[in-house]
């Protein structure tokens, strides 16, 4: 990563998570808008099994909060019809 910009951390009572066997947590993300890279993504097989960068009109219509509120950060719409 060459340039990134932290656009907000996210977290708070939305962000609580309470688990089946009783554990509860709260999560914090931090939105970075990159506006540079160079190299390639490599997943560590762990955190995550696919990395991969998206064109603006070709975001995935089903994400999760922090996704969604990047991409309200961002001013990025959803396409017609998305659900």
């Amino acid at each position: 990563m060459q340039r990134a910009e932290l656009l907000t951390v996210l977290g708070g009572p939305e962000h609580h998570h309470l688990l089946a066997n009783g554990d509860e947590f709260y999560s914090y993300s931090a939105v970075y808008a990159v506006r540079q890279w160079s190299g390639t993504p490599t997943p560590d097989g762990v955190e995550g099994a696919e990395l991969r960068f998206f064109a603006w009109d070709t975001l995935p219509a089903q994400m999760g909060p922090v996704g969604r509120r990047a991409r309200e950060l961002l001013g990025v719409s959803l396409p017609p019809n998305a659900d």
